[in-house]
C-alpha cells in the first residue's frame, strides 16, 4: 500500500486530523486521531503494559495506525477511524 507522510506540528493534547484525498477523481475523507500516552498516568506498570492498557481502552472504531518514537515522558499513538459495518438503516456516527 502506498503511503504519504504529512509532518504535523508538536501535539500537546489529543488532536483530530482529517485528510481529504482524491485518487483518479474519487474523493475520500480519512480521519485520524493522535494521542500521547503519558507513562506517569500508568504507573507502576511497565511501559509495555502501559501501552497495552492504553490500547485496550480505546474505542474499537479507532484502529491503531502507528506508534511513534517513545520519549522519557510518553509515546505518541496514531489511530485511524474505521467504523464497524452497521446494520442496514442504522445512523452513521460521526468520527
Amino acid at each position: 500500500m502506498a503511503q504519504i507522510c504529512v509532518p504535523l506540528p508538536p501535539l500537546d493534547r489529543p488532536r483530530a486530523v482529517d485528510v481529504e484525498l482524491t485518487i483518479d477523481g474519487v474523493r475520500q475523507s480519512l480521519h485520524y486521531r493522535v494521542e500521547t500516552l503519558l507513562w506517569a498516568d500508568y504507573e507502576p506498570l511497565s511501559k509495555v503494559n502501559a501501552l497495552q492498557a492504553f490500547l485496550d481502552a480505546r474505542d474499537p472504531a479507532w484502529q491503531l495506525a502507528s506508534i511513534g518514537v517513545p520519549s522519557e515522558d510518553g509515546v505518541p499513538v496514531l489511530f485511524r477511524y474505521r467504523p464497524r459495518p452497521m446494520a442496514e438503516g442504522a445512523a452513521v456516527p460521526a468520527p
